[in-house]
């Protein structure tokens, strides 16, 4: 069996390519599903590891005296491991005081993508700095991954990880708004998603959002 290195961990990993598995955020923040992530972790390395690190109290979020917080990632590959954090984001994707337990969860599984970006996976996503030219490839050069995703399942990743600016709605003429700008946002992306899938989505934000607004009255 082949040692496991670091070196070795990151050769794999670096070679796979975002492109089928990244999508784009209001504002132009690019990110990667998290499931995304763990599916080619357990294809390369299926004994990797991971946890999120408690405070003294034994919390997941570690607060600063602004009410801020951030969350603590290690993952781990066999003896080797990074422990990487991030603070917890409000909508206008700053430090948010006293967030709540959506947005925490959010920070918690983009920390851990960030953790493994630090064994390679995706890592330019997180750098300011440009992908080094590669060598040109030989005949035995491992072909970039890609993880291919149905129309519905990615449109159930923008409806996720859209969902704590749609549910800010503050009213049903607010909500109509923003999920008007929703769905340009996903027309204007031009994959295969029908008007059919859209209106679909759109009922079931509309009936979820009323329900929500009761159970808080």
């Amino acid at each position: 069996m082949e040692q496991v290195t670091p070196a070795h961990i990151w050769a794999t990993l670096s070679t796979i390519s975002s492109d089928s598995v990244s999508t784009e955020k209001f504002g132009g923040i690019t990110y990667v599903k998290w499931m995304a992530a763990h599916a080619i972790m357990m294809k390369h390395f299926p004994q990797y590891t991971w946890e999120f690190l408690q405070d003294e109290h034994g919390k997941h979020t570690h607060f600063f005296p602004d009410k801020t917080c951030e969350v603590r990632c290690r993952v781990a590959v066999g003896d080797i491991s990074h422990t990487t954090t991030l603070p917890v984001y409000g909508k206008s994707n700053t430090a948010q005081p006293n967030p709540n337990a959506h947005q925490v969860n959010t920070a918690k599984q983009r920390c851990r993508v960030k953790a493994l970006a630090e064994f390679g996976l995706f890592h330019h996503m997180w750098s300011d700095l440009p992908l080094e030219e590669p060598d040109a490839p030989s005949a035995t050069d491992p072909k970039p991954e890609a993880v291919t995703q149905t129309p519905e399942e990615r449109l159930a990743g923008y409806y996720e990880y859209h969902r704590e600016e749609l549910f800010s709605a503050t009213s049903m003429s607010d909500a109509k708004v923003k999920w008007g700008k929703f769905e340009n946002y996903v027309r204007n992306l031009k994959v295969d998603i029908s008007e059919d899938q859209l209106a679909e989505l759109a009922k079931e934000y509309s009936n979820e959002l009323i329900a929500t607004k009761k159970a808080k009255k």
